[in-house]
């Protein structure tokens, strides 16, 4: 891909690097590939989690919680139950354990044999009283933005 490998490093569960502002801490993910983890995102303010590729596990969230200083801010978390994910329900419980204060469901729209309504969490995450935003594929998203509109509505 052209990277220079100096600038490569992987992560396994619990380590945690700093990269410039940010503190990132693998988490561990469940899936077929062995490298396959999640990240707690610190940033000065602000808590991300991302599930990266993974299979919903009873202890996912409180590992998840086990590497967060703060209350978590916003997850990004996948939903389409195929190819080693967890489908949207397992989604929805990981988020209810978490209590970020916003959810974003990933791995939909974007293989049409490998998708999902992302409708459906949304509807249940606003039963759980978690807001939600959905991102569109080939647009960016600035994610402070984001945050500090579900901040904006919390007031």
């Amino acid at each position: 891909m052209g990277i220079d490998p100096e600038r490569i490093t992987a992560l396994k569960a619990g380590v945690e690097v700093k990269i410039g502002k940010f503190r990132l801490i693998a988490t561990q993910a469940y899936h077929s590939d062995q490298y396959a983890i999640g990240l707690v995102i610190h940033t000065r303010q602000k808590t991300i989690y991302l599930s990266g590729d993974t299979l919903y596990r009873s202890d996912l969230a409180q590992d998840v919680v086990d590497h967060c200083s703060q209350d978590i801010d916003l997850v990004l978390i996948c939903i389409n139950g195929k190819l080693g994910n967890m489908n949207i329900d397992e989604a929805v419980n990981v988020v209810k354990q978490l209590q970020p204060r916003v959810a974003v469901p990933m791995h939909y729209g974007l293989f049409a044999e490998n998708t999902i309504d992302p409708e459906a969490f949304v509807s249940k995450c606003n039963e759980i009283g978690i807001s939600t935003s959905l991102f569109t594929v080939g647009k960016s998203v600035n994610l402070n933005k984001l945050l500090l509109r579900i901040e904006n509505e919390d007031n």
